[in-house]
């Protein structure tokens, strides 16, 4: 136990949190609301995928999407803050067959990516900057990263869904019984309105060529006009970006 404890000393909040989740990640998928956003988001990514083209999975956990950018022909690296995400991922490569054309590296925040300025023609960020202290930092480094008209397929949660109001009501009530119920809501800070997430992309040059919703229960949309649970877009890079992380990050201090 000491040996995990060491090895989360240092993660951010978001990355130690899916750390301790590492485990069971990967089941996830095949159930559930996972696996009705993974179908969404595969299709979101087959319509933006080009062969041979080389993409980012930024946040990649256990490389779900990383190896989904491989089977739609990219040449994929995936990067997480968790290590034991990235293990997973390793070991999913290795023994899942398939594509071979990806790789993993862990990184100590994905708020600064060690990679050199124009490297990828595309960048995956699914369900990652709601966990961020400095959602803004991360998409400045993606912009940076970018290729002038590369894609960012990206995806967070809707400011005002019902669902995620729902379950941040039932997690006050059950914690008054002692009860830690929907614990991602402890480290998701970051949600977003249709025009926010607009705003935010056009803010690091990133323009939002579609928004579209998700529901996560499938059933939400028949209440009426609600809100989605997920917000995703595709975005385009017009131009090159000529702003770091460290630029950035000087701005935005108060």
């Amino acid at each position: 136990m000491k040996s995990d404890s060491n090895s989360m000393r240092g993660l951010p909040a978001g990355a130690r949190f899916h750390q301790s989740l590492a485990p069971e990640w990967e089941a996830g998928y095949k159930t559930g609301a996972f696996r009705r956003r993974e179908s969404f988001a595969r299709a979101v990514l087959a319509n933006e995928v080009r062969r041979s083209t080389e993409w980012l999975d930024v946040g990649c956990g256990t490389g779900r999407f990383t190896r989904v950018l491989a089977e739609l022909g990219a040449r994929a690296v995936g990067v997480d803050a968790a290590p034991a995400m990235i293990s997973a991922a390793r070991r999913l490569q290795t023994t899942a067959g398939g594509p071979a054309a990806h790789s993993y590296r862990v990184v100590p925040t994905v708020e600064r990516l060690d990679f050199d300025d124009l490297s990828f023609d595309g960048i995956a960020c699914l369900s990652v900057l709601e966990y961020l202290d400095h959602p803004q930092l991360a998409l400045s480094e993606m912009a940076r990263v970018l290729r002038v008209g590369g894609r960012l397929v990206i995806s967070v949660p809707h400011r005002h869904s019902v669902v995620r109001s729902l379950q941040s009501t039932m997690r006050r009530a059950g914690r008054r019984l002692g009860s830690d119920l929907f614990r991602y809501l402890s480290v998701s800070r970051n949600s977003y309105t249709k025009r926010g997430l607009v705003k935010v992309l056009r803010d690091q040059g990133l323009h939002a060529e579609s928004v579209r919703g998700f529901y996560v229960l499938g059933l939400e949309a028949a209440i009426g006009a609600t809100p989605p649970s997920l917000l995703f877009a595709v975005a385009t890079k017009a131009q090159a970006s000529t702003r770091s992380a460290v630029a950035v990050a000087a701005r935005c201090a108060p």
